[in-house]
Order: C-alpha cells, then structure tokens, then sequence
C-alpha cells in the first residue's frame, strides 16, 4: 500500500550524496588511502586525487585488514550459492597478465543472446525461494570487483520487476533488506562492503522512475518505466525504515553502515512520508555529534540531503552542519561540512571562516572545489571574495596558494568571459589591498598578456584606478623577472612619463576646487557631480600612487627626463596639495632623484620653510589688519569723547572755539588722515620689533647705537619669529610641515652631526611643537620625528627618552602613550642600553623603564596600551636589550590572567610571544625556569580573583592550577628549543631547578589549606613530567635528590599527602628513583672523565709526575729539572727578571721572561745580604723556568733588559684586560697549591739546581693559555 502521508516540500530532496561513478578497482584504492593521517604523504599525491578521496571517505583505514568476502553471507547460503556460481576470482590481485588477458577475451565471447537467455530465465521465477536464491547470486557477485556492477543492475532491475509482477514485491522488499543486514556490521576498512553499498546506491538510482537507466545493448539511456512511483515509493520507505533502527546501535560499525547508505539512498528519493522524514532529521542530528568521526562524516552527507531554504531562512539541518563545521574536531568531518553545506548568505561567512581553518587540506578544499562550485563569483560578496583572496593569496602552505591562484586565474575569468576589465572592476581595487597581490598572480599565471595589445599607450591618456593598477603590476612584474625589452616598448621616455604624472596632478587639484566650489549644490543634487564632471578624490589619489611607485623605479638614464620628474615632484610637493598616501612614495621618489641625501635633506627643509614662511606672512598681514583697524576705532573714540566734553562744559552751545576747531578740521582732513596712518603703521613695526611706541624723534642717538640696536633688533626678530612661527601658524600647516619631516627622516641614514640642515629643523620645529602645541596628533607626530632624529644621533636619543618616557606616564591620551612607548622600544633596538644613564638629569636609568613597561602592562583600562607595551617589550628580550626577571614574570601573571579574555589581541601577543622568547636561545628558558617558583606563588594569592573571573566570564575553557604548570614545564623543557644539538640538550639542568624549585614549594604547602589543595596534585604530577638526563650538572642533581630526603616536605606531613591519592604518589616515587639514577650515573661519567684525565697526564709525562703524600692522595711533583731541596730549609727566590717592550709600539705587546733559582738558607742573614733577597719564614716553593707576558708599558725597554724574546704576542686592549685577569686568577690558584708547608713527611728526587744557561728553554706564551706564575712580594721585587 502507498503510504497516506508524502513530504515533498514541492521540489526534490536535495542530493548530496557522495559520487558513485564505477572506476574499478582503481576507486577501492583511493577510496581506502584519502583519510589516512594528513601528514603522511600529501605533498606527493596528486592535488586533485586527494580531494576527491575526501568525497567518498574520510576515514583511517589503516588498522584493519580486508577479511575474506565469503564471510559475509552465512554457510547455509553460501553451500546453496555453490552448485550456482563459480568460484570467487579476485581480479584487482590478479598479477598474471596472460590470465587476465584470457578472461577478457572470454568475457567479450559473451553475444547478446546469451544474455538475454539468462535474462528469460529470470522471467520464469515465481517461488520466494527462487527470488532469495538469485538475490543472493547478485550480492555474491557484487562484492568480487565493481566491473560487473552494470551487469547485475540489470539482473536485479528484472528481478524486481519480476516480484513486482508475480506479486512478490513485499517479499522482495524485506528479503533485500535481509541481505542489507549482512553488510551493515561489516567494518568500514572491509573493501568488499563497500563495492555492496555503492551497488546498492546505484540499484536505488536505476530503479528512480525520474532517472534514466542505461540501456546494457546499446549503451544508451532510456526512460524507466517499468518501476512505478508507488512501487519505488514503497521499496525506499521499507529500507530507509530498516536503516533508521541502526543508527541507535552501540556497534559503531552498524551506526556507520546505516549513515553510509542512508547518505546514498536519501538523495535519490523524491518523496518522503512527514513522519519518516521527522525522525530520520532528528536521528540524523544526534548522530553528527558521535564520538566516532566516521560515524558523523556518514551522518552529515546524509542530513545535508534534507537542506531546503525555508522562508528566507537557514533550515535545521543547515544550523546543525553549520554549527558541526565551526567546532568539530576532527578535519575530516569540516570537510564533509563545507563541501556538503548550501551556498548562501546565511552560510557564506561561515564558509569564507574556513579559509582560517588549522587543516590545510581543508583550506585547499575550498578554494580548489567549493568556491568553484559557485554559479557565478558574483555570487560571493564583495567584501568576502577580498577575504577570501586575502587568506589565500597570503597562506602559509604552498598548496594553499597554488589553489586560490587557479581560483583566481580559473573561476573568475571563465565566469566574466575572459574579460581584464571585468576582472580589474571585481577586484575593487580602491578598496582592497589584496588586488596588487592578485594581479600580479595573475599575470605569473598569464605572462602571454604582457604586451602592447593589452598595455596600450593610448591607455595613459585616461587612465582609471584599474588600468593604473594593470600598468604598476604589468611594471612590476617586467622589473622583477628582467624584461626590460616590454617596459620599452610598453612604457613612454622619462620626460614624457613626467609630463603625465603632471598632467594628473592637475586634474586632482582642479577636481578638488570644484567640489569645494559646488559643495553645498552637489549635496543637494548628486547628479550634479556627474554633470559637472566631479569625481571621486579617491580615484585620482591612487592613480597618482600607481604612476608614483612606477616613477620610484623608472630608468632615469635621460639626464632631461631625471630634471623634469624633480621639477614636477618638487612643484607639487611645495603646494601643499600632497595627501598622505601620496606623500611616502613622492618623498622616496625625490630621494632616488636627488644628488646625495645632504642635497634631499635641505631641498626638503626649504619647502618646509616655505610653507611656514608664506602661512605665516598671511597671519602677520590679518594681525596688522586687525590692529590697525582696532586703533583706528580707538582714535575715532577718543575724539568723539573729547567733542562730547566740550558740549558738556559749554552748555550745549558752539563757542568760537569749537567753530575754530572744526572750520580747522575740516580743512585739515585728508592731511590729518594720511599722516594718522603711516603713525600707525609706524607704532605697529615698532611693537613687533619690541621698542617703545612713543614718539622720541627730538632725541639724540649716536650712528654708533643705531647701528648695533638695529642689528640686535633683526635677530632678535629673526628668532622671535622662528619661535613664534610653531605656536602661531594653523594646526593643518605644522600637521602637513611635520608628516613631510617623517617621511623625509624615513628616508635618511646618515649621523645628525654631518646633517646641520637635520639639526635646525628639529630646533626650530620639532621641539618647539613638542613644547608649545596642544593638539594630540601634533604631538605625536613631533614626538615621531624626534625619535627619528634620534635614531641618528646617541644624545638626541638620550634626551627623547626623557620625553617620550613623560609621555607615556603623565598623558592621558592613548595614542599618545602608544606613541612614547613606540619611540622607548625603537630607541633602545637601536642604541640598546647605552642611552640610560644615571648620572644625568636630561636622562632616566633602566630601572625608570621597567616601570613604564610595568604599569603599561598592569593598566586594564587601555587594552591598545597593553598590546604594544606586550609587544615592545618581547621584541627588546628577544633582542637582549634588556633582561628583567620582573618583567618576565609580569608577562607571564598576564597571560594568566582571565581578565585577558577582554583584550583578545593582546592573549593572542602573549600565546605566541612567549614561546617563541624561550624557545629561542637556553638562556631564555634558563631565565622561565628562575620565576617559576615566584610565579605559582603570586598566582596562589590572587587565586581567589582568578577563580571569581573565570565565573563572571564563563570562560569554556577556564585558567586552572593544572593549566599553570603544565605551561611552565613545556616552556622551560629543553626538548622544545628551536637551535639545539643534542648533546647541548642532555647537558641541559632547566628542569632540574624546575623541580628543586617545586620541591621548595611543597615543603611550605599546607595540603589542608583549600588553595595550597588546588596546587599541590598539580605540583606533584608535574614532577613525573619534567625531562632531565644524567648528563646534567651533578652538583643540581645532588641537591635534587636530597630535596626528596627533606622532612619537612607539606610540614612533616608526606606520607599522609601522598598515602590520599595514588597517582600523587606515584609521580613523586617515580621521580625520585629517576633522580637517584641520574645521580649514580653521574657520579660514574664524573669518576671515568677524572681517570681519563689522569691517564692523559701520566701519557704526557712518562718519568712519573705524581708522589705519594701521608694523606694517601697523588699529588703533582716537580720535574728533575726542578731545584733540589734538602733537609735544610730552602726559599724560592725569583733571581733575575727581564722585560722588555716590543719592537712594535702601537700593539703593546711586552716580552717577559722569568727565571727562578734557589738558595741554601742555613745562613739567612749573610745569604740575604749577599743575594740581597727576602726571606719567606718557614716556606719552601719550588718551581720551573716561566715565560710570561707583561703588560706594564711603563717598565723599561727591551734594549735596555737582556732577556730572550720567545715570542711576540699582539693583543689588544680587551685582550690585555682579560689576560691580566687570568693571570692574577692563575698565580693565586699557584699560591694556595703549590705552597708546601715544611714537615709534611714530603719527599722530593733531587736534583741539581740549574742555572739559566743549562735549564731547557720554557715553551712560548700562548694567548687562551692559563699559565701559573708565582706572584712575588713587592719588595723582592
């Protein structure tokens, strides 16, 4: 019966099924090697096989081995299939040619009326026992190899349609589903299950009556209309219903088998009882959140076949896929989302996200399948396309970038007909900053293009922001693979190019004085722009950047060309008409056009002064307006007040004196008036040159006085005005003064000692706008191009350090706190910590720095403040700059901090900033392993806080104690560092202070204590991480292994804080006996280096170099050659020094050469008077013949000591300084070793004593060598 409720939606559900094209044998191996793990072997494999391997399957199939296809069917119906069917011949392991040649030809003897006599005696079924049996033979035959698919398709179509008219169309139905049963527990690594399943998926399509089926004798398609829709309706509602009650299935297996075949057979159905489809959506959304990831990549190709727009809106199972596409874990399953999810602008962000996806396979697969997938490109938002480019184009794997350069190249230009203009238009140049990057892939893709047909120079003559970009990228591209041949014949002469880039110039100014001449009429009608010809500034601002950055590399051979581009760049440049994108690239223009940097810096500086010259004479000319109207207005008044004073005193009435006074006035009028104003004028230059403005031309002045007044008044002025000039003159023209100071300053190199030019201008601009603006970006910008200046000289920079640090601490504005902390870390890059000093009052100590950087960083309320303090302060680490413990660990209690959830640049800085700092050198790492005891400490009592903001949060993945040291152990582990050998690795102790340092921390803990509780399990597991060889230092492996001895671990309490939990215990036990290993091996390596070392002594010296001594060690003994001592008491007395200087002056190099004797003491008063010596009390030293090396330049030369130079040494004065050391270190080692107390027991061979002639000559000084020398007193000396 035909179900009574249909779910149609009006339209065909959709289908998204995976492919089931028949390749053969060739399939099942890609089938069963595209999910294997991604690193295996993805650079060698085929780009395009790959992802297609992900359409079929995503799984790892490397743990299971195929099993045998009979076992499938049970062993009943296996015997019953025998008598049947020939023995199974697998064919894809069939290595002999010959053999496979045979079945071939035998296969191909098979006329058309055979099969349509095995065909005819289908037709004679009619018991359910004949239906079974040759369902059985067409399932047997399936499995061997997807070859015979075609053919049994047809065999089974008859079958059905046999059942169907015999009335056996239930039982074919169930029975199909029974031999459904036989596959579905089947392990999804069994390749013989699968050829089933895509049989299956292609029986379902065979049987759609809206499909055509292929017709097996003449290989064309014909309509089905054999199967009705009521008969096809009910065959896929009976096994869609028996596939739903395996999705629930505790077998993984099953649940993926039913997925696996509802994804095939849901496409291919039109209608779907309401009821079914219901459950079926919700079973098919519970299973996309299943534990095993094959399982959910089944059951999202299956849900994505009931996507549907509803109303405008994103459906259920497109929410759901979507959702499983942003937070799976598994790549495999992204992959299945993003290729299986609709395309529209619900999912287009999420799906344009996938470009940022960690899975590189995954970012290749959108650009190398789904994005092509679109209708149109015009489909994809602007916006997101630039997106989309900008994360491809830009890619860290190769891959990557060659897919997004095909979809580039492919997609865009097959959908706009290979259009350049269309193509140009849809990049949004204006806007985008991705465009440059993507014409220039194009034009590596398509180099064919690089010629006058697609660059014409008609071109020029009205360019667009597109056609300028083609033209820069076209120049660029010729530049960079050296075809100067096109640029020729492409691009016009030097003058010419000149007079275009002028041409543009004028266009852009006279655009912009028609806008601001039609401002308020073009807002009012906007087609009065078009009208009036008015376009948009932009346009003509990066036409002019494009032509500026092919002027910057233009061939400038002609003399006549090279004047006429600095002629237009330098007039335009002095109209102040320059913006700031512009400026940069026609200020690096102007570099490569001038003489020498002296030449640019002082043509620079004199437009400056230009500029501030002609604003600032317009300000002085509206002053003298404004004061001389103002003085005239007084004028006026007083008059009118004294004529009221008059009436006032006579009543009303005109005297004569009034009539004179006014007959007077006004025939003096006109003259009155011209004299009244030059006095004017006259009082106006005298204020401005701050002299007296009363009248004094009675008095008497020397020619002498005039003279030196005048000259001091000039300066003064000139001086005056410079000052005056900074704080007078408008914001716009000292904003404009000072961004073309910066892009000047960028451009130089040389000291600002060898610039004076550079000097005045930061005398007479910068710094008075520093001191007297106070406006923000003003400021800024005078505090950038200080710092520039001291980029180029230490004393500057010494002095901008105390500014820019007053800006960062007293400023409330965060642009300029960013600015100041800008100017500290580039200042000290370049100076390092030569420009901190102490003992100046113009400048401030290291330790003033670190707090700028403390309190920055500690400052929550300006987060922009925080990431560039974050990010000066790990660039100056990385450098070695500076070196902080304090500040380290700050970085480290910031990071975490939950509160840094707020500021998620700033934790993206710090989660990558801090590895990357002690990952690089040992001795960053050796520094993370001195805080970590002080930074669990400090993260113990602000505990509390850390606990209340992972709650006010709600953070998913909250700061935890485990977290904390598990971070500490992976930075200070020595296996991560970037540039290590790996005997520098074993010798590595950064984990052994780890662990004294945990050791430390447990011995104060108090394990009842709810915080101390939260941290020590932590602790205590952490020490079964920390990786440590016996190659380590000794002396820390002892005092590692003693901690564990120690009984006042958790205050006395040990073993009844590891007796409360077992794995607590286990770790602490475990590295206990590790350390104890370590220690005894060790102990051995230490005890073999010292025989060795003594073996190499005894080799070097055959005769015997040790003497037995009453304590029973070995001591070192004097050669024969050594001076012989008696019973008697003897002193070693130096007998004659020599010195003497170099021939060479300049090195410094002094010879010296010692010789020592000994003397017989029974009689010390009359030996000391005859050797003139002194007398060591109860010491006996005893010693060889030295040759050593004097640095004192003050003793007397060679010539005048008779020495015997042995060698000459050069060093220089660090050299000196650090040999001097050494040799001061090595007599004092002597002195407390070979100093031999008298009636030790001691016995030494004797010897003669040997005077200078007969001892044998001592061996060169050598400059790294340690020699021992005997340091005698003063006096003896």
């Amino acid at each position: 019966m035909p179900p009574q409720t249909v779910h149609s939606k009006g339209r065909k559900l959709r289908n998204t099924a995976p492919k089931r094209a028949q390749k053969g044998p060739a399939q099942d191996n890609l089938i069963q090697g595209d999910v294997s793990d991604q690193d295996s072997s993805d650079e060698s494999v085929n780009e395009n096989e790959e992802l297609d391997g992900v359409e079929d399957s995503d799984i790892d199939n490397s743990e299971e081995d195929e099993d045998d296809v009979g076992h499938m069917f049970d062993s009943d119906e296996r015997q019953t299939l025998e008598k049947e069917t020939t023995p199974l011949d697998d064919d894809e392991d069939d290595g002999d040619i010959d053999n496979a040649i045979q079945k071939s030809e035998k296969k191909k003897k098979l006329t058309k009326a055979d099969r349509d006599r095995q065909l005819n005696k289908l037709g004679t079924i009619n018991t359910a026992k004949e239906f079974e049996d040759a369902i059985r033979r067409v399932f047997q035959e399936v499995q061997t190899t997807v070859a015979v698919h075609k053919r049994q398709l047809i065999i089974l179509r008859t079958i059905m349609q046999r059942a169907v008219t015999t009335g056996f169309q239930s039982h074919f139905n169930t029975f199909f589903c029974h031999m459904l049963r036989k596959i579905i527990p089947i392990k999804y690594t069994i390749k013989a299950a699968d050829k089933v399943v895509k049989f299956v998926s292609s029986f379902v399509q065979s049987v759609n009556p809206s499909n055509s089926v292929s017709n097996d004798d003449n290989d064309t398609t014909v309509q089905n209309t054999e199967i009705t829709e009521e008969t096809f309706l009910q065959f896929t509602n009976t096994i869609l219903l028996f596939l739903r009650r395996g999705l629930d299935a505790k077998d993984k297996n099953v649940r993926y088998r039913s997925c696996q075949l509802l994804a095939y057979i849901i496409g291919e159905c039109d209608n779907m009882e309401d009821e079914l489809y219901k459950r079926l959506t919700s079973d098919l959304i519970t299973r996309i959140f299943d534990k095993d990831k094959a399982v959910r990549v089944k059951a999202v190709q299956a849900l994505a076949c009931f996507q549907h727009s509803d109303g405008g809106a994103l459906s259920a199972a497109g929410k759901n896929i979507r959702f499983v596409m942003q937070n799976d874990p598994s790549p495999e399953v992204r992959r299945v989302c993003l290729k299986n999810i609709e395309k529209n602008d619900y999912t287009e962000p999420f799906i344009v996200e996938r470009a940022r996806d960690e899975d590189r396979i995954t970012r290749r697969l959108l650009f190398a399948k789904v994005l092509p997938a679109y209708n149109h490109i015009t489909d994809i938002k602007t916006e997101n396309r630039n997106r989309l480019l900008e994360l491809g184009l830009k890619d860290r794997d190769e891959s990557v970038r060659k897919a997004a350069t095909s979809w580039l190249v492919s997609s865009w230009m097959h959908d706009l007909n290979n259009n350049i203009a269309d193509f140009l238009f849809h990049l949004d140049v204006i806007e985008s900053d991705i465009a440059p990057l993507a014409v220039e892939k194009f034009l590596e893709k398509r180099p064919e293009l690089l010629t006058p047909v697609y660059f014409k120079k008609e071109f020029f003559d009205e360019l667009t922001p597109q056609l300028a970009l083609w033209f820069y990228t076209g120049f660029k591209y010729c530049l960079d693979n050296n075809k100067p041949d096109i640029i020729d014949s492409i691009f016009p002469e030097a003058a010419e190019f000149a007079n275009l880039l002028e041409k543009y110039f004028r266009l852009r100014s006279e655009n912009i004085l028609k806008i601001s001449e039609n401002s308020d009429a073009i807002a009012e009608d906007r087609d009065l722009a078009e009208r009036l010809g008015i376009i948009d500034p932009d346009e003509y601002n990066y036409i002019i950047l494009q032509l500026l950055k092919i002027a910057v590399d233009y061939d400038y051979s002609d003399e006549f060309g090279r004047n006429k581009m600095f002629q237009v760049l330098r007039a335009t440049l002095s109209s102040n008409s320059v913006t700031e994108p512009i400026l940069p690239v026609l200020m690096e223009c102007l570099r490569k056009l001038a003489i020498n940097e002296r030449d640019f810096c002082q043509m620079t500086i004199e437009i400056i002064n230009d500029l501030k010259d002609s604003e600032y004479e317009r300000v002085l000319e509206a002053k003298r307006e404004e004061k001389k109207r103002k003085i005239v207005e007084e004028a006026k008044e007083a008059k009118e007040l004294k004529r009221n004073k008059r009436k006032r005193r006579y009543g009303g009435g005109v005297s004569l004196i009034e009539e004179i006074d006014s007959s007077d006035t006004d025939e003096d009028d006109d003259e009155s008036l011209s004299q009244f104003n030059k006095r004017v004028e006259k009082l106006i230059i005298r204020e401005e040159n701050g002299e007296d403005g009363s009248d004094s031309d009675d008095e008497y002045h020397s020619a002498v006085n005039d003279m030196s007044r005048q000259s001091a008044i000039e300066a003064n002025k000139s001086r005056q005005e410079e000052i005056n000039q900074v704080a007078e003159l408008p914001a716009l023209v000292i904003h404009d003064c000072l961004t073309i100071a910066k892009c000047m300053l960028q451009l130089v190199f040389l000291p600002l000692k060898e610039n004076m030019a550079l000097i005045s201008l930061l005398e007479n601009l910068i710094t008075p706008c520093i001191n007297t603006r106070s406006e923000i970006e003003i400021r800024s910008l005078a505090l950038i191009c200080q710092g520039l200046c001291g980029i180029l000289d230490k004393e500057v920079a010494t002095s901008t350090m105390v500014i820019a640090a007053i800006f960062a601490t007293r400023s409330e504005n965060e642009s300029l706190i960013i600015t100041g902390l800008h100017v500290i870390g580039d200042l000290l890059s370049i100076h390092r910590v030569s420009i901190l000093q102490d003992n100046s009052d113009r400048s401030i100590d290291s330790m003033a720095v670190a707090k700028i950087f403390y309190r920055a960083l500690k400052d929550d309320k300006m987060p922009e403040v925080q990431l560039t303090t974050a990010i000066t302060l790990f660039k100056l680490l990385l450098a070695g700059v500076i070196k902080d413990y304090d500040l380290l660990e700050l970085t480290l209690l910031t990071y975490f901090n939950p509160n840094v959830n707020k500021n998620l640049p700033l934790k993206q800085c710090l989660s990558f900033c801090i590895p990357a700092y002690v990952f690089s050198h040992k001795e960053h790492q050796e520094m993370m392993a001195a805080i970590v005891s002080d930074t669990i400490e400090r993260s113990m009592k602000v505990w509390n806080r850390i606990v209340h903001a992972n709650v006010e949060l709600e953070l998913k993945t909250p700061i935890t104690p485990t977290f904390i040291i598990d971070s500490l152990i992976d930075w200070t582990d020595a296996t991560n560092l970037a540039i290590i050998t790996k005997d520098e690795m074993e010798s590595i102790s950064t984990h052994v202070d780890v662990g004294i340092q945990f050791m430390k921390l447990l011995r104060n803990y108090d394990y009842t204590n709810d915080i101390h509780k939260k941290f020590y399990k932590p602790i205590l597991k952490g020490l079964s991480k920390l990786t440590f060889t016996p190659k380590a230092d000794i002396n820390k492996l002892r005092k590692f292994s003693q901690c564990f001895d120690d009984e006042n671990l958790f205050n006395g309490d040990i073993d009844t804080v590891l007796d409360s939990d077992a794995i607590c215990k286990r770790s602490f036990l475990k590295c206990h006996k590790y350390v104890q290993e370590c220690v005894k091996i060790a102990e051995k390596l230490e005890e073999e280096k010292q025989d060795a070392r003594n073996d190499l002594a005894a080799a070097n010296n055959p005769e015997g170099n040790y003497v037995e001594v009453e304590n029973g060690e070995k001591e070192e003994k004097e050669e024969e050659k050594n001076f012989e001592l008696n019973d008697e008491r003897k002193e070693y007395v130096k007998v004659k020094t020599e010195k003497a200087d170099s021939e060479n002056d300049d090195s410094e190099t002094v010879i010296v050469k010692t010789e020592y004797n000994t003397v017989n003491l029974d009689d010390e008063e009359e030996d000391a008077e005859d050797s003139d010596i002194d007398i060591v009390e109860e010491t006996v030293i005893v010693k060889t013949e030295y040759n050593t090396v004097n640095l004192d330049d003050e003793e007397e030369d060679a010539e005048d000591s008779d020495i015997d130079i042995v060698e000459e040494v050069t060093l220089s004065k660090d050299q000196q300084q650090e040999l001097k050391e050494k040799m001061r270190k090595a007599a004092n080692r002597h002195a407390e070793n070979r100093v031999i107390k008298p009636g030790i027991g001691r016995k030494h061979k004797k010897s003669r004593s040997k005077t200078r002639e007969e001892a044998s000559p001592a061996p060169a000084f050598t400059v790294g060598e340690t020699s021992e020398i005997i340091l005698l007193d003063s006096d003896s000396e």
